[in-house]
């Protein structure tokens, strides 16, 4: 795959390159966009062994990319969505994911975009992948706890994490967090994150939204935070 990414992008160059990381970085800066777009029709409609050769491409590629991905972690996140929910793909979109958050780890702002969106898509799969799926999660609330812990809200009503008794140590943390930030910050940070989340994650963060509307209902009928919920979910 990374000898074919050379090939192709030295035949479309004038300036001719030895350096296969240059080639390679330079294709995938010029041709990002229209590249991704191609990979999801691939996801969407073509056979297991396409599939698989999208990962293995975006997986070799990551490294060159490393300048632009936080700027385009939106489309990651997307194809992801698509990849993760084919059983033949599970388990390369998990180390998939690994890869790119440590491409990604020194940009706070992505990290924190990625937080609540990645950690939805990928707890799904923690009975058939757990030690795949730990590791990321121990990256988001462990590894960069400084970064994510105002968003602990996002994630800590997940019914997966408390049917899950080796994730008691991951719930011990995110729900001594959220204990310390009411139920009306908490009800932004929701809706802060619903505009730009994935489909997998809105739902998740709509959810706990119409928890925490039906347990706090006569507060919020006499509290500005009923505004702010209108305007957001009309």
């Amino acid at each position: 795959t990374k000898l074919g990414i050379v090939i192709i992008a030295n035949a479309s160059e004038t300036d001719k390159s030895t350096d296969q990381n240059e080639v390679i970085k330079k294709f995938w800066q010029k041709n990002f966009l229209n590249t991704i777009h191609n990979f999801s029709c691939i996801l969407y409609q073509k056979g297991n062994f396409s599939k698989k050769m999208v990962l293995e491409s975006l997986y070799n590629g990551l490294e060159p990319l490393t300048s632009i991905l936080p700027k385009y972690y939106p489309k990651m996140i997307s194809l992801i969505d698509l990849a993760i929910k084919d059983p033949y793909l599970t388990k390369k979109c998990l180390i998939f994911c690994r890869k790119f958050l440590s491409i990604v780890e020194n940009s706070v702002e992505t990290v924190e975009h990625l937080f609540g969106q990645m950690i939805a898509q990928v707890l799904p799969y923690i009975k058939d992948y757990p030690d795949l799926v730990k590791d990321i999660l121990h990256f988001f609330i462990i590894d960069k706890y400084q970064i994510t812990q105002s968003h602990f809200p996002e994630i800590a009503h997940i019914p997966v994490f408390y049917e899950q008794s080796d994730l008691k140590g991951f719930v011990d943390i995110l729900n001594h967090e959220i204990k310390k930030i009411n139920w009306k910050d908490q009800i932004k940070i929701l809706i802060d994150q619903l505009d730009q989340a994935s489909p997998t994650f809105r739902k998740q963060l709509l959810t706990q939204l119409m928890s925490f509307m039906k347990e706090h209902i006569n507060d919020i009928a006499n509290d500005s935070i009923s505004a702010i919920l209108v305007r957001s979910l009309w």
